[in-house]
């Protein structure tokens, strides 16, 4: 990089720089790949949480970065042991004269601000339910993650747009799912200001539930996004998307009435807009939402309008998702028992597509084997929970309501299996991490 990555004009401005992460940008733009100027991001962050856990992770991602950077053409490569070096040593971050990008763990009150928290805690402690402090303590703690997580994401991406080091694709990308997972958590905030019981009940759970923001890594070559443009959608659809996000949050607080009024409204609209991605989504949304209600017949209907739309739209992570979410719907009529192993397989299939998101691939694996395990498939059942588990655990921040569900999927097959040893301390976990 050429130069130190922190401000030193004096000792004091320096160990500012440091303790809030104030990196400046590097002038070689080009010059440096987007995945080592991340990697080395990450080993200057000033939160322990935040750094590399461990060398040989670090040494690990640096062997994988010289293996992109030998592939290209007319590029010399470094050595893994001086780039480990460099990061050690503080040493790879340059100057540059453009400001410093906003550091990882600075506040984002646009996403949650004092009075953001002061008025849920407030709503849940206002229900009176005997949780209500614990509930607000496990509250501020995940929101607190989930903001913080975006700010690094955030951080990232302003980097890379500096640097030049990411496609244009890469960055857009980026953008658009850091939108969508910032709008989520606002809707969600919001919900959770006007709690009552039935709302303050769900309201880990809520949090949990927020998009996986692991996908949003400027790294990642996956196109796992398909929600708006960040800059090319209109104000009214941007609107439409964040509408959205606030009926999948009523569901989810099973408030489903209100969720399907919010969907209605979507639809109306995007049909207006010929907008088939959204149209998708809120087919999928509405689908999932009669399917809480156990409506069977009208969860079937939104959810084959859905499947349709999204090959349409040709987004294969929710293509997935919905033939996951068929093969449940279709295969609680044990008559159908055929017809959802083909939507499992399906599911299976398309979650393997590049570029499919991975917990796409984990619900595929959960439907597939809870429809097996109702058919007295255990042992097939069990390798298909266990893969959903795996990918559960393989993304950066997995979805602690998911992992409860998968877990207790297996423990349910190891108990009715007769293997109460192995059922026991599984279940268990499953709660812990509800």
């Amino acid at each position: 990089f050429g130069a130190r990555p922190f401000a030193e004009a004096n000792k004091e401005q320096l160990r500012e720089a440091m303790r809030t992460g104030q990196i400046r940008v590097p002038p070689k733009r080009g010059a440096v790949p987007a995945r080592l100027l991340l990697a080395v991001t990450r080993g200057l962050c000033p939160s322990r949480d935040g750094r590399w856990p461990n060398m040989a992770t670090l040494l690990q991602e640096l062997e994988e970065v010289e293996r992109g950077l030998a592939r290209r053409p007319r590029t010399r490569t470094l050595g893994v042991a001086a780039l480990a070096l460099g990061v050690a040593a503080f040493g790879l971050v340059t100057t540059g004269e453009a400001p410093p990008c906003p550091g990882p763990e600075e506040p984002r009150p646009q996403l949650w601000s004092p009075s953001d928290a002061q008025r849920v805690a407030e709503a849940i402690r206002r229900t009176r339910r005997s949780d209500a402090e614990e509930t607000w303590a496990r509250v501020e703690t995940a929101a607190a993650e989930y903001v913080n997580q975006w700010g690094a994401q955030k951080n990232a991406l302003c980097i890379a747009r500096r640097t030049a080091t990411s496609t244009p694709t890469q960055v857009d990308r980026t953008a658009a799912c850091l939108h969508s997972g910032g709008s989520a958590f606002r809707v969600t905030v919001d919900l959770l200001a006007s709690s009552d019981a039935q709302v303050a009940g769900r309201a880990v759970a809520l949090i949990s539930s927020l998009p996986d923001l692991s996908r949003c890594n400027i790294t990642s070559s996956e196109a796992n996004h398909r929600g708006p443009p960040a800059e090319e959608i209109t104000q009214r659809a941007g609107q439409l998307w964040t509408n959205l996000q606030r009926a999948d949050a009523l569901r989810k607080a099973t408030k489903h009435q209100e969720a399907l009024s919010v969907v209605a409204e979507v639809l109306r609209e995007a049909q207006t807009l010929h907008d088939t991605p959204l149209l998708a989504a809120a087919f999928h949304q509405r689908g999932q939402t009669h399917w809480a209600q156990h409506d069977r017949a009208r969860a079937r209907s939104d959810l084959l309008a859905a499947y349709n739309l999204a090959a349409k739209a040709q987004d294969d992570s929710r293509q997935a998702r919905v033939a996951s979410l068929l093969t449940n719907v279709i295969g609680s009529d044990h008559g159908e028992s055929d017809l959802a192993l083909r939507w499992g397989r399906s599911a299976l299939a398309t979650s393997g597509r590049p570029g499919t998101d991975p917990l796409a691939a984990a619900d595929a694996h959960l439907a597939v084997g809870t429809l097996l395990h109702g058919l007295g498939r255990s042992e097939e059942a069990i390798d298909h929970v266990r893969q959903a588990l795996v990918l559960h655990e393989e993304v950066e921040s997995p979805d602690a309501v998911q992992v409860s569900t998968v877990l207790g999927n297996i423990g349910a097959i190891y108990s009715e299996q007769g293997r109460a040893g192995e059922a026991v301390p599984i279940l268990e976990l499953s709660l812990i991490h509800i």
